[in-house]
């Protein structure tokens, strides 16, 4: 089934923007052959990554994500099946984004469990 998840993160000091470089060329990569296509969007704090696929294959990928030691604190924000892909041509778009212009508007907590 197509579906797509969400997931928050806290980026780590030590991830630099040549990590980040490393992360995208890898998820253009692998990502072609689970046929997985997606976002990241990232900041000096934080990470944001939407990815859609077929439910289990983004579920185990996401399950490898959580591991990166790059970022800490994982939290799936939302997961979902969809009719059709957001990204269609994009196996990992990225944009940085500045976390002090943006507000998150959720009562979501990292740490809180998840149902």
């Amino acid at each position: 089934m197509l579906s797509g998840l969400v997931y928050k993160s806290e980026r780590k000091e030590h991830c630099s923007k040549s990590e980040i470089d490393n992360i995208l060329t890898t998820c253009q990569e692998r990502n072609k052959i689970r046929r997985v296509t997606g976002v990241l969007l990232y900041s000096d704090t934080t990470f944001i990554q939407y990815l859609e696929g077929d439910f289990k294959e983004i579920i185990s990928l996401y399950n490898k994500i959580k591991t990166d030691s790059r970022h800490t604190n994982a939290a799936i924000l939302g997961i979902t099946p969809i009719d059709n892909r957001i990204f269609p041509g994009w196996l990992m778009g990225s944009k940085q984004f500045d976390s002090k212009k943006i507000k998150f508007e959720t009562d979501l907590h990292i740490g809180e469990p998840q149902t």
